[in-house]
């Protein structure tokens, strides 16, 4: 993958994080076309005030910024009955039910048609969509060498193939990368015992999940745009001098942000990239696409084609 699509990857999340924060928050309404949300919505107010509380913060340097707009948000929220107080704080969770959905196979017509482009397209959708989340974050820590690649990339995808195997087998939706995990980089997390604490934090919240479902989306939605804020910046690496390296990357870009999709933008941006370079004149360009990329192409046609 070329280097000029592998530093807009991290521009496209950018984008598409932000989407998420302005769609759950209310500031942007998405359900017929774009437009602005009900500003008189108490949940868009507060969403606002947490966005302007992270940014002060940030510009002086407050550590801990994402959190503690996160904390302010959840508390003004409960006088305007946007947060939800429980009735309790922790309690222990019910798993009576849990045998309905662990170890819950059905293997009958596993081998048909339709069920092989069904394993392709959910293949593909997560395959695209934790190279632009590793990527992505990678960028955000400073983890990417000089060519946009990350060193040992092969880990976080066996771990990533590791746990979409084992929630499956759980019964649970797709344990893989989010790309919520930049608000983590963008705090200073930037190693191994970032994942272990996390870890040990979601062992926690396990008894004490009414606590931490009584945040509010206008309490996560500002974090969200904040740390979509800080990945969009690294659009200045993109050449846009340069057409045929520019172009790949714009249809990436437009694609994950209107589209809702990381794996729809990266895919799309891919062919976009290969296209304008095999038809370029120069010599430079058409030697800029390695063989596997034409090879790639294909699947991502038919991922399209069938999704």
């Amino acid at each position: 993958i070329p280097k000029n699509i592998k530093v807009s990857i991290s521009v496209a999340i950018g984008f598409f994080i932000t989407y998420l924060g302005f769609s759950n928050s209310g500031i942007g309404n998405f359900e017929e076309g774009i437009g602005l949300g009900n500003f008189s919505d108490p949940n868009v107010f507060l969403a606002i005030v947490g966005l302007i509380l992270i940014a002060l913060l940030t510009l002086y340097k407050v550590p801990g910024a994402l959190l503690i707009g996160i904390i302010v948000v959840t508390i003004l929220g409960i006088p305007f009955g946007v947060t939800q107080v429980p009735e309790q704080l922790f309690g222990i969770p019910d798993v009576n039910e849990i045998s309905n959905i662990t170890f819950s196979f059905d293997f009958n017509g596993l081998l048909n048609g339709s069920t092989i482009v069904l394993i392709f397209i959910a293949f593909f959708g997560d395959f695209f969509s934790t190279l632009g989340t590793v990527l992505g974050v990678s960028q955000k820590a400073n983890l990417l060498d000089d060519n946009g690649n990350l060193p040992g990339i092969a880990r976080p995808f066996l771990v990533d193939a590791l746990g979409t195997v084992a929630g499956a087998i759980a019964g649970c939706t797709t344990i893989s990368t989010f790309v919520e995990s930049s608000a983590g980089a963008q705090a200073g997390g930037k190693t191994g015992l970032t994942s272990v604490s996390t870890a040990i934090m979601f062992f926690i919240s396990i008894l004490a999940s009414p606590l931490f479902l009584m945040i509010p989306d206008a309490a996560t939605s500002p974090v969200l745009i904040f740390v979509g804020y800080s990945m969009i910046s690294s659009i200045t690496n993109i050449d846009f001098t340069n057409f045929s390296e520019a172009f790949g990357p714009f249809v990436m870009i437009v694609f994950t942000a209107f589209t809702g999709g990381i794996a729809s933008g990266i895919s799309a941006g891919i062919l976009a990239d290969v296209a304008i370079k095999t038809f370029a004149k120069t010599e430079k360009a058409e030697k800029a696409v390695h063989p596997v990329m034409y090879a790639l192409c294909i699947p991502l046609m038919i991922y399209f084609i069938f999704n």
